[in-house]
């Protein structure tokens, strides 16, 4: 009896008159659409843009593998040889990835304010940081560098804490300091080195005759032994068995 009365009941379901209740929310639909594309549009444009990076490179043995005795047979018969799996290990090694970080100087950020954060400027940026051998350096906080005419600049940082971290990238030592104040500001001249209680570094443009005059950037100073293992995450592969051919992906 319930059964028929389920079928009478479907039967009697009128899809026009559904779909027509459906349409008169129209607008709600509308409304929800419309905020769901702007709020993507937003995240879109304030999320940091996320690139992979892969490159090929060759390892070239020394003799022709397939006259030499001193070859890996793996190598001959289709398995990747013993001198393409050191490249790899050697490439995803601590000791490697250190010179990486320490002869590019990836551990310092150079920043610009965008519309909606931070920019990594990184290969444009108008000048470099020459750090001081016995100097330390702020961690992971923005120094603000605003240019006021091509000789001045106006150092100022806002701390979270007054515990300061501080690091020094030449002997790869690190200490902690107190900071009296929440806030530092002070002008400097370009032709000397900048010395704070938390950073030792020469401004030194790229090109003296770029006028560099109102632009404003930031530096940040990053852990070495953190930079060093984000670093160590590099993708490396053998791109096909048998060949010297390595992929890496970052």
């Amino acid at each position: 009896m319930q059964q028929l009365d389920k079928i009478n009941e479907l039967k009697s379901f009128d899809v026009k008159e559904y779909v027509l209740k459906i349409i008169s929310y129209w607008k709600l639909f509308l409304i929800m659409l419309l905020l769901g594309l702007f709020i993507a549009t937003i995240i879109n444009r304030i999320s940091q843009k996320v690139y992979s990076l892969k490159s090929l490179i060759t390892v070239k043995e020394e003799s022709n593998p397939l006259f030499t005795s001193s070859t890996n047979i793996a190598f001959n018969w289709g398995g990747p040889s013993d001198q393409v799996e050191t490249v790899i290990t050697i490439l995803k090694s601590r000791t490697h990835n250190e010179k990486v970080v320490d002869s590019l100087k990836y551990y310092i950020e150079y920043l610009q304010e965008g519309r909606f954060r931070m920019d990594d400027i990184y290969g444009n940026e108008p000048f470099v940081l020459e750090l001081d051998s016995l100097g330390y350096q702020l961690l992971n906080t923005p120094i603000k560098l605003e240019f006021l005419n091509n000789d001045i600049v106006r150092l100022s940082v806002d701390f979270e804490d007054d515990n300061l971290s501080l690091m020094n990238f030449i002997k790869k030592k690190s200490k902690r300091i107190v900071s009296e104040e929440l806030n530092f500001s002070q002008e400097y001249s370009l032709q000397n080195s900048i010395e704070t209680p938390f950073s030792h570094f020469k401004i030194r443009k790229k090109n003296i005759f770029k006028d560099l005059s109102g632009k404003i950037y930031f530096i940040r100073f990053k852990n070495f032994n953190s930079t060093v293992r984000s670093y160590q995450n590099i993708n490396v592969k053998s791109l096909t068995k048998g060949t010297s051919i390595i992929e890496l992906e970052l």
